[in-house]
């Protein structure tokens, strides 16, 4: 039986960094520059950004028969309409888009860089007490726990992502963003100082993230539920480097791109083989207090409710997403 090559970032994702226009986003080819290499190459993005049977549940936790092993690969459902998703924000806009898309696709995308990538093993199984867990468990056991943490992790992060500011950057000029094999990267927000997220999503927009100032309200338009309050900005040229930058610095092992000149051009701070990345801090800068956290876990799932139909007319019409 062949073991599944599992993406931790989508390859929709990555193909969307593409200079190619091929209708099937993870078949397109892009630029791809790694730590320790001389230069970059072309690599077909479903290539990318993926190890074999990284998700897949070995049944070493309770007993027989467990979770199916591809339980946590399936978490990734959202895949499929994250293209649309992408490009939806991009053209119509915060008063075009549909709720269904914001909570079903692109909040969960968020959600899940934070826990889908080799990085998160690392980042919990450093966690007292559960860096002791490995001798209880045995090394298959321990690794199935791991796994199955990401989809609570995932959960958790729903609320905070859903109350952050989100706000699109769209390149001024000729501007060209890059993506890495994470997916996102950590800056500091020069509008306040403070530190944002930035999840690039096509060599022309980043989503920034920053921690629960939301200006987001989930609206009844008459028709259906939609999205009002992600607010627009303009990326300067300045303002592109300092993203490419922080994405280089932070990537794993690479850095994707749809033209050779612009992964060479964000990688200058890999003057060795050697250098390690930039520690990544996963949600830190996103996540509340511990007592939040636990009371709204399930306010996404409350939220997706909501989107069976029209309010009732002693419901609410309007949800503000703080």
């Amino acid at each position: 039986m062949s073991r599944p090559r599992q993406h931790y970032v989508p390859a929709s994702l990555i193909g969307a960094f593409s200079a190619d226009s091929g209708p099937r986003h993870r078949e397109r080819f892009v630029w791809v520059r790694r730590r320790g290499s001389d230069s970059a190459v072309r690599t077909r993005a479903e290539q990318l950004a993926s190890e074999r049977d990284l998700y897949t549940l070995l049944g070493a936790l309770g007993k027989p028969p467990g979770p199916p092993p591809d339980t946590v690969d399936r978490m990734w459902s959202y895949e499929k309409a994250l293209p649309h998703a992408i490009s939806t924000l991009a053209i119509g806009g915060a008063h075009q888009l549909s709720a269904e898309i914001w909570l079903r696709v692109l909040v969960p995308f968020v959600a899940s860089l934070f826990v889908r990538g080799p990085e998160f093993n690392r980042r919990f199984e450093s966690r007292s007490p559960i860096r002791d867990l490995q001798a209880f468990y045995g090394l298959t056991g321990f690794r199935d726990n791991t796994n199955m943490a990401r989809l609570m992790e995932m959960q958790r992060l729903l609320f905070p992502i859903m109350c952050a500011e989100w706000t699109l950057a769209f390149c001024g000029g000729s501007g060209t963003l890059v993506t890495n094999d994470i997916g996102y990267s950590l800056l500091i927000d020069p509008a306040s100082g403070e530190p944002a997220y930035v999840v690039p999503l096509c060599p022309s927009m980043t989503l920034k993230l920053n921690k629960g100032r939301s200006c987001l309200q989930m609206c009844w338009t008459g028709e259906r539920w939609a999205m009002q309050g992600i607010a627009h900005a303009t990326l300067f040229p300045e303002g592109v480097t300092n993203v490419n930058t922080s994405m280089a610095a932070m990537a794993i092992r690479e850095i994707y791109g749809p033209t050779e000149a612009v992964v060479e051009s964000c990688t200058s701070s890999w003057r060795s083989a050697n250098r390690v990345p930039v520690p990544t801090p996963g949600p830190l800068y996103l996540t509340m207090d511990a007592r939040t956290m636990q009371n709204q876990e399930l306010t996404w799932h409350r939220m997706v409710s909501v989107l069976a139909g029209p309010p009732q007319p002693d419901a609410a019409s309007v949800f503000n997403m703080r």
